[in-house]
C-alpha cells in the first residue's frame, strides 16, 4: 500500500514563491505610476484653485497698487482658498508650495519640482499645451516658453 505524502515539493514552492515574486515587482511599477499621475493631477488641481482665487481678488474693489505686490495678492486671495499655507511670496525653497510672481501687469504662479521628479515632470509636460504651462515668466505670457520638463512650472493667472 502507498502512502500518503503531505505537504509540497521543493519545485512547487520555489515555482510559487517565482510567480508571487513576478506579481509584486508589476505592483511596484504600476504603483509608482499612479503615485506620480497623482501628484501631477493634485499640481494641476492646485493651479486651477488657486488662480481661480487669485482671479476673485481682482475683481474685488482695491488699489492698483495692491494689484502690483505679490504679498497683498497673496493676502487678498487666501480669503479665497480652505489652505492658506499652500501658496506663498517668498523664493521658491518649499516643495509643495505655490508662488506667486508679479511682472507689470502679468501674475504668474509657480511650482517649484525639487528633486528628481522625472515621470511627474513627463506628465506635466504632456498636458502643458493643454493647460498652458510654462517653463518660464514674461511680462507678455505669450513670449514664455512651454512647460519642457524643468524644475520650475509656471501658469499665467492675468
Amino acid at each position: 500500500m502507498r502512502k500518503m505524502r503531505k505537504g509540497f515539493t521543493l519545485v512547487e514552492l520555489l515555482i510559487v514563491i517565482a510567480i508571487i515574486g513576478t506579481l509584486s515587482a508589476m505592483m511596484m511599477v504600476s504603483s509608482s505610476e499612479a503615485q506620480n499621475s497623482a501628484r501631477a493631477t493634485k499640481i494641476i488641481e492646485g493651479f486651477r484653485s488657486l488662480s481661480a482665487a487669485m482671479m476673485m481678488y481682482y475683481n474685488e474693489d482695491t488699489t492698483k497698487a495692491d494689484k502690483a505686490d505679490a504679498a497683498a495678492i497673496i493676502t487678498g486671495a487666501k480669503r479665497y482658498v480652505k489652505n492658506e499655507a499652500v501658496f506663498d511670496s517668498a523664493e521658491k525653497t518649499t516643495a509643495g508650495t505655490y508662488y506667486v510672481k508679479v511682472d507689470g501687469d502679468t501674475w504668474w504662479l509657480s511650482y517649484s519640482l525639487n528633486g528628481a521628479n522625472g515621470g511627474i515632470n513627463e506628465l506635466l509636460k504632456k498636458k502643458a499645451k493643454e493647460l498652458d504651462l510654462k517653463s518660464d515668466t514674461q511680462p507678455k505670457p505669450k513670449d514664455a516658453t512651454e512647460y519642457d520638463g524643468e524644475q520650475d512650472v509656471y501658469m499665467n493667472v492675468r
